[in-house]
């Protein structure tokens, strides 16, 4: 069962309706029953605290022939901590475990008679430890006087209860671990353990008397057959004793036994628990091969949302586990080669296991029991179980006698968060909802990948990990029945070290052919278009088209104009609303594709500033354009997306489609925004192109697993409404290849969500990540895939790519290029971009005897793709750096020009928009709360900059603008180095367009990228040892600050002595 709804809900808005927040599978149990024991004795009062005649929980097994009847077992009697460790105090020593008959009568749990345990002699046993050598927990016993209480051999903590049809009782303990077999009046007939010290002489294996204290074979359980006991070990196993604290804070394996009666041989297999240093409660059996554990930890229930608080049963089957019983019966069992050093099963990592071959038990969610019982359940211990009826399950708590420990040494009243003293409880736990109808949908999901498959830095083969989340998650939505999709919403692709790689690889051939290999191989069902696809233009755009395996998908985009070279294959156009299989390498406006008997509709829109984002879009895209055209002036839009959008809606519905995802690549900033309430019939959105992502606090396991230092910008999903009133779905991933987004949603038929499943969230794409992936999924160590290896193996060989391991230089600090940063902010790194871009242009013009100073840098923050933390700075990292490798443009402008860029340069802020500037040769301060003014070609008058001052070459500085307004000549002149990109227009500098534009302007183009003028730069003015700080003295570009001190009464500048401020006058800027 893939998931169910359960009661936490999430409400967004009066007008919507609540929304079920979907567990991950399991029995939903939401009708109770609660039966007290009878009203117990008190076998001891210490200073006013009670002792009670109770304990009727630790064991459970129901009458073999009365559905009414009941055995409930008491475990080896009341104790507590002492104040030193070790020490266990036993307030009343001669206590003897028994087990007491109850039928149900009604409402009322009956008490009909008490079987107390013997050894062979039919003399009472205690609950004492045993000495050494024959189970010994390593405890002390003392009574409450601190008298030391000699070990019993015959000593007994019994937890696991089998009841016969002949009479006896088998019972499991957690001392030995022992197995005892005893009469129906509690005699003992048999005791088998790992010493060879019990009635009988059978044995159990040797390992198992590495067991921790106190968690031993704590359930037991037998086969419906009759023939074989099968045990559960409480927790990891001190093996060996020398490795329990690293196997107490790390190992999940805990080992079941099938112990054949009749023949003494046994199996051995490994259940996983949920975390280390949890409790398995109980066993019962199903059949011969499935059973229901119980597993739990030791704390009290705190009903706090998040709450790691565990009550769980499992269903497990242990028909495909591995038998990891150890042929020679060695103390330690079984070791296993784990990289050249042997280590036993519980030395090892779950992954360690699993990458061994050894295959666990399965194990599937049956009932939480926290999060299906309508009242709170307030027992730290659920212990004693059986399953009755049609699946009902009867619970019992150990109460513990009602005592426990002050931590002193002292006996205390054990007491619940409910304030009552603890007592033995019975539940029934009764399932009455149906298993949820509807359609469970995994949508995989990324975007903005820009070729980036490893970190330049730290050299994570990013793709390799990615690959492995995606197939990992393809595998969970397999096993549990759901339809699964994988799509991204555009920036497939970048030029970049890679992009131009795949063409030096022959089973590519072309550029840009690597990233459709790798989404090809993972199975990508289709592609939003974004802009960075049309970076190497719309030759390279239309080869990997040809080459791709799916649809790329856009509706506002037209090629139906598009002019191809010669020898280009042709940009087919698709069918609208078609299959994504007839639509595969084709461009379409909308696509379905059906997975496991349904269609889902998947609608692409490309960003509104699209043409503002390509360099020089005329000749590198000629003929495509919007549907509808463009505005020349801002390239924007003429008409909104929104009626292609709902046009292709139409589409699809009309075909029974009510299931609708919108791949949206809206960018940080936009003029068209698709916001949910303008839309219908949408039921979620990838959306793209931004800045920040998405993921849900709680991480469990892989499941919002984030990358070190990564924090979330936003709950995911985002929750909106429709024009409607339905709930819609918004979710984005981190870009880069650093995660892979995971939304599952559960469908009603009318193609409403009704639930999204709490394992909804991003996966990194790390090592850790693919680790933890591998563990919940109970598998070896995900792998990428062969095609997706071989692809990655083959571009890494390539000259072009060795050749960028070469270290060019050396820095001091990070140098930072992350986008939420460059685009928002002065960096060292892009102040390094910029300076180099102006002693390169000085250096070219000089050089080639051009006869002028070059006074200013411009480049945009979008220009730079990510950081380089060093210390190393190698031809890879500066390719990644400035991937675009744009080339060096010099233009000469005037004040009013410059004026009219600088604006547009910082007119989205605050939004993360690319055409931030990094700058040389400027001071410039603004006001993000005035007007933003943007694609101009000239500007007399300032509206955001608030000072503006150009250093000349020769080092004179002219200020421009000053508080606002305009001091300086805005017709005096200046060079300008920027790139080819800004110069064609590229983020909105149209100043630069008409510059470059008009045939008797002064536009000079030296035929150098920014990535060898960065190399250059690092190497010969920096001499290899770059020493930038992180944080920058006097930033170039920041805000207009109001509140800057003019003067001080020191300097004269104020009429007045230190007194009161009682005016200011705005005309002459002065306060008296």
């Amino acid at each position: 069962m893939f998931m169910n709804i359960c009661e936490k809900w999430k409400t967004f808005g009066a007008a919507l309706a609540a929304l079920f927040i979907a567990s991950s599978g399991g029995i939903h149990a939401q009708e109770t029953s609660k039966y007290p024991t009878p009203e117990p004795g008190i076998l001891y009062n210490r200073d006013g605290v009670d002792v009670f005649d109770s304990g009727y929980g630790s064991g459970m097994a129901q009458h073999p022939t009365e559905s009414d009847l009941f055995y409930l077992m008491t475990d080896r009697g009341p104790n507590f901590n002492g104040a030193e460790s070790g020490i266990k105090v036993f307030p009343v020593p001669a206590f003897a475990p028994r087990i007491g008959l109850y039928r149900l009568v009604g409402e009322e749990l009956v008490q009909e008679s008490i079987i107390t345990i013997k050894d062979s002699a039919g003399n009472d046993i205690s609950g004492l430890p045993n000495p050494e050598g024959a189970g010994s927990t390593g405890e002390t016993a003392q009574d409450l006087g601190g008298h030391v209480l000699e070990p019993d051999l015959e000593g007994l903590d019994p937890e696991g209860l089998v009841a016969m049809e002949d009479g006896t009782f088998w019972i499991s303990d957690e001392y030995g671990p022992h197995i005892l077999h005893i009469n129906a009046d509690g005699s003992t007939i048999e005791r088998i353990n790992p010493f060879g010290t019990g009635e009988g002489g059978r044995t159990l294996p040797k390992v198992f008397g590495n067991r921790r204290a106190n968690r031993g074979m704590e359930g037991l359980t037998i086969t419906p057959d009759g023939t074989k006991l099968v045990g559960i070990m409480q927790s990891a196993m001190y093996n060996p004793f020398e490795s329990r604290a690293w196997i107490r804070g790390n190992s999940r394996a805990t080992r079941i036994l099938v112990y054949d009666i009749a023949s003494g041989d046994s199996q051995q297999f490994i259940y996983f628990q949920d975390r280390s240093n949890l409790s398995n409660s109980e066993i019962r059996a199903l059949s011969n091969n499935e059973f229901v554990v119980l597993e739990r930890d030791g704390a009290f229930p705190d009903f706090e949302e998040g709450s790691r608080v565990i009550k769980r049963f499992y269903q497990i089957d242990i028909s495909d586990a591995t038998d990891i019983s150890d042929p020679a019966d060695g103390e330690l069992g079984r070791f296993f080669d784990v990289n050249g050093e042997m280590k036993t099963l519980e030395q090892m990592t779950t992954l360690e296991i699993l990458d061994a071959g050894v295959v666990p038990v399965s194990k599937e969610l049956y009932v939480d029991l926290l999060a299906e019982l309508p009242e709170a359940y307030y027992h730290d211990k659920p212990e004693g179980f059986v399953i009755v009826g049609d699946q009902d399950i009867l619970i019992i708590n150990d109460d513990d006698f009602g005592i426990d420990g002050d931590g002193a040494g002292s006996i205390i009243q054990k007491v619940l968060p409910d304030g009552e003293v603890d007592g033995n409880i019975l539940y029934r736990v009764k399932n009455t909802q149906e298993a949820p109808t509807g359609f469970a949908l995994q949508i995989l999901h990324s975007s903005d990948n820009e070729s980036s498959f490893q970190d330049p830095d730290t050299l994570e083969p990013k793709i390799l990990h990615y690959g492995s989340v995606v197939n990992g998650l393809k595998e969970l939505a397999e096993r549990e029945n759901a339809g699964s999709i994988y799509v991204t919403a555009g920036d497939h692709t970048l030029p970049g070290p890679f992009y131009e790689a795949a063409g030096d690889v022959p089973s590519l051939g072309a550029r840009g052919l690597g990233d459709i290999a790798f989404f090809n191989a993972m199975g990508l069902t289709a592609n939003g278009i974004g802009n960075h696809e049309f970076d190497g233009g719309i030759n390279d755009f239309a080869v990997m088209l040809n080459a791709a395996q799916y649809p790329f998908i856009s509706v506002n985009l037209d090629f139906s104009n598009v002019q191809l070279a010669d020898g280009t294959p042709a940009i087919q156009l698709g069918v609208d609303g078609g299959s994504v299989q007839e639509n595969a390498g084709k461009v379409v406006r909308s696509a379905y594709v059906e997975v496991n008997g349904e269609k889902i509709g998947l609608i692409g829109r490309s960003p509104a500033d699209f043409f503002n984002v390509i360099a020089d879009p005329a000749s590198t895209l000629p003929g495509v354009d919007f549907f509808g055209g463009r505005n020349p002036e801002d390239n924007q839009p003429l008409v909104s997306a929104l009626g292609m959008v709902l046009e292709q809606v139409d589409i699809l519905k009309a075909q029974g489609i009510n299931k609708i995802v919108l791949l949206d690549h809206a960018q940080d900033f936009t003029s068209d925004p698709l916001s949910a309430n303008s839309l219908r019939d949408i039921d979620v959105i990838v959306a793209a192109g931004s800045t920040g992502f998405m993921a849900n606090p709680q991480v469990m396991g892989p499941f919002n697993l984030l990358r070190s230092g990564d924090k979330a910008q936003a709950d995911y999903p985002t929750m909106r409404e429709d024009s409607d009133g339905n709930p819609v779905f918004v979710v984005n991933s981190d870009q880069l290849y650093a995660y892979v987004g995971n939304l599952i949603v559960q469908f009603d038929d009318a193609g409403i969500v009704t639930s999204v499943d709490d394992r909804s969230g991003p996966i990194a794409t790390t090592a850790d990540a693919v680790g933890a992936l591998s563990e919940y999924l109970m598998v070896p160590t995900l792998q990428p895939g062969a095609e997706v290896q071989a692809t990655w193996d083959a571009l890494l060989e390539t000259d072009f790519i060795q050749d960028l391991n070469t270290v060019v230089g050396v820095t001091s600090h990070p140098l930072q290029g992350a986008r939420a940063f460059v685009r928002s902010r002065e960096t060292n790194l892009a102040r390094i971009a910029a300076d180099s871009t102006l002693w390169f242009a000085n250096k070219w013009a000089r050089e080639t005897g051009q006869g002028l100073f070059v006074d200013i840098a411009l480049k945009n923050g979008g220009g730079i793709r990510s950081s380089i933390n060093g210390p190393n700075v190698t031809r890879f990292l500066v390719a990644q750096t400035l991937a675009f490798d744009n080339q060096l443009a010099i233009v000469e402008l005037a004040g009013h020009e410059l004026l009219a860029a600088m604006e547009n340069a910082i007119s989205r802020y605050p939004s993360l928009d690319g055409r931030f500037p990094q700058v040389a040769g400027i001071e410039l301060e603004f006001d993000p709360n005035r007007p933003g003014i943007s694609d101009q070609t000239s500007l007399r008058h300032p509206s955001r900059i608030g000072n503006l001052t150009v250093i000349r070459a020769s080092g004179e500085r002219v200020a421009l603008v000053k508080d606002f307004r305009v001091v300086g000549n805005l017709e005096q002149t200046f060079f300008l180095a920027t790139n080819n990109f800004l110069l064609t227009g590229g983020d909105g500098y149209t100043a630069f367009k008409a510059i470059n534009d008009d045939p008797a302007r002064n536009v000079l183009i030296p035929e150098t990228g920014e990535q060898q003028i960065l190399e250059d730069y690092i190497v010969q003015v920096f001499d290899g040892n770059v020493n930038v700080p992180t944080k920058l003295d006097h930033p170039r570009v920041q805000v207009y600050n109001y509140l800057k001190a003019e003067g001080k009464y020191s300097t004269g500048y104020f009429d007045e002595s230190a007194a009161e401020i009682v005016t200011f006058d705005p005309i002459l800027r002065r306060i008296f």
